[in-house]
């Protein structure tokens, strides 16, 4: 599959989904989108309409979007009445992370405030360098990730804005999770990439900013989380 993705898709050893790399509301089938009479493949630009012709061909009873199954021939449909039964998959779990996985990858974000609609928090974790979250021009801001379990995590890498970062030693990337917080701090007044080795187990990562360097938002081109 990764040989046939779209170079705009990759991340790492994966082709991500459009829903998952752009987060809009025609890949995501949400919003004005969000029936099986809106969101429609064919007016998706042509990076899109490439995964999910590879997923048909390589793949064909596997979802590429949402209403995938008007399509690729995902959904199995119920007979009429009430004699069936439906089980979905009690207990399920995410598959255990690897050592290496960036375990924030694609996951729910959350954050103080937003720029514009240009910089929303979801832009830190898509796995791509050239887009970015930045926030409010104020202080305090925070920005979150919700992994979706607890894991243990050993490593955080945030890749900062150029122009934009934490000024003072307080401002600090923390997890928070119970029985309460741990954190490490980076050095005070520096942009680029920090990369901290860290202890602690957690479902919810933050990074909280105190006090900006420059006039602008605190901004962050990614949040990565390590751990397993």
């Amino acid at each position: 599959m990764i040989t046939s993705c779209p170079a705009d898709l990759r991340s790492g050893a994966f082709c991500l989904s459009p829903c998952s790399r752009f987060n809009t509301d025609q890949f995501c089938c949400r919003g004005s989108f969000g029936t099986p009479q809106t969101c429609l493949v064919a007016n998706w630009t042509t990076v899109a309409q490439t995964y999910v012709n590879n997923i048909h061909a390589l793949c064909p009873r596997e979802y590429s979007y949402a209403y995938d199954e008007n399509s690729g021939g995902a959904l199995q449909t119920c007979p009429t009445g009430s004699n069936f039964t439906i089980t979905f998959c009690p207990g399920a779990r995410r598959r255990p992370a690897a050592p290496g996985d960036n375990v924030a990858l694609g996951r729910p974000t959350t954050s103080s405030s937003n720029e514009s609609t240009a910089f929303t928090p979801n832009l830190a974790v898509d796995g791509n360098g050239g887009t970015r979250w930045s926030s409010a021009f104020s202080d305090p801001q925070w920005i979150q990730v919700d992994l979706g379990a607890a894991f243990a995590i050993n490593r955080v890498r945030a890749a900062l804005g150029d122009r934009v970062w934490p000024r003072l030693p307080d401002s600090r990337t923390s997890m928070t999770a119970p029985p309460g917080p741990r954190s490490a701090a980076p050095p005070p007044g520096r942009a680029g990439v920090e990369d901290f080795g860290v202890t602690g187990t957690g479902r919810f990562v933050r990074m909280n900013g105190t006090a900006r360097g420059t006039q602008w938002g605190y901004s962050l081109f990614e949040f990565e989380v390590y751990g397993t």
